[in-house]
């Protein structure tokens, strides 16, 4: 299932890209749009190993650690690395949109997340960032309004498992042939 802030996200992707008539371009994106949401978002490079730039308070005290020039994968388990490039990659080559279903394991409880990753063009017309947005489909935890980034002690999530990948259609029209759903499933792919 969805959470309402992956959709609140996407949403708001398609709707530039609709205006644009193809991917967003970087400077397309108003963070105003987005206050909410600025907590929880994002923004990857989409060479170099997909490394966050900018990264909301809420996943650095989530992760217990600055994000900013780190890997994506980082955050995830050995197994599961090699499947979010690859699944990065493919949505950067067709310009869409792709939603990362994880597992969390969290101090006190496991949750269940998405990570929600839209493709942004430079100038150039090349698409080399991906914004995101980062959901606990349990909710954030609640002492995250009353602590400050700083005097978190270490992580409260250990590392992520991907549970699915999925491409989203955001084209009016998908094109025969496609695939849009990577799975991991007890470490087996399946397409």
């Amino acid at each position: 299932m969805a959470h309402n802030d992956t959709g609140t996200f996407l949403s708001y992707w398609q709707a530039l890209r609709r205006k644009a008539g193809q991917t967003p371009l970087r400077s397309d994106l108003d963070p105003i749009h987005l206050k909410a949401l600025l907590p929880s978002a994002f923004i990857l490079t989409a060479r170099d190993g997909f490394r966050f730039r900018l990264i909301g308070e809420r996943v650095e005290r989530l992760h217990g650690t600055h994000l900013k020039g780190r890997a994506l994968t980082e955050l995830f388990g050995e197994a599961h690395g090699a499947l979010v490039v690859a699944s990065l990659t493919l949505a950067r080559q067709r310009e869409e949109a792709i939603c990362l279903k994880v597992h969390v394991p969290l101090q006190t409880l496991d949750a269940t997340g998405e990570l929600m990753l839209v493709p942004l063009r430079n100038d150039e017309g090349l698409v080399d960032r991906f914004a995101g947005i980062y959901a606990l489909h349990s909710g954030w935890p609640r002492h995250f309004a009353s602590v400050h980034p700083l005097d978190i002690e270490g992580p409260l999530a250990g590392e992520l498992s991907l549970v699915a990948a999925q491409i989203e259609n955001t084209q009016t029209k998908a094109p025969n042939g496609q695939t849009r759903l990577i799975v991991l499933n007890d470490h087996r792919r399946v397409a």
